[in-house]
């Protein structure tokens, strides 16, 4: 984000204290996510923080979002992909699951 430059009576420029937006609030899911906070009154908003940073901010914002649903989008088409093979491999445990309960009725005939 772009930090503004004060001059202080000493004529050198410093960096104006950088105030954090809050677009987001900590929440408690297992993925981490941040959870996007309501606004109800915009236009305060947008004149106490400004309009290009809360620009900056929304739009970072929104690509990690994205991010984020990509990846969940990508892990879901792994695991859909992954379905079939589970399933026969159940199969497979379980059919060796019961002729290992009929070798074991037959040794004690």
């Amino acid at each position: 984000m772009a930090q503004q430059m004060i001059d202080t009576t000493g004529g050198e420029a410093q960096k104006a204290p950088e105030m954090k937006i809050p677009i987001t609030e900590i929440s408690e899911n297992h993925r981490k996510i941040p959870r996007a906070v309501f606004v109800e009154d915009v236009e305060a908003w947008v004149e106490k923080y400004g309009d290009g940073p809360i620009f900056e901010e929304m739009n970072t914002l929104y690509q990690k979002y994205k991010y984020m649903e990509g990846q969940m989008v990508r892990a879901r088409e792994g695991l859909k992909i992954k379905v079939p093979e589970i399933k026969k491999t159940l199969e497979s445990v379980a059919l060796l699951y019961t002729r290992h309960q009929g070798e074991e009725k037959e040794v004690e005939t």
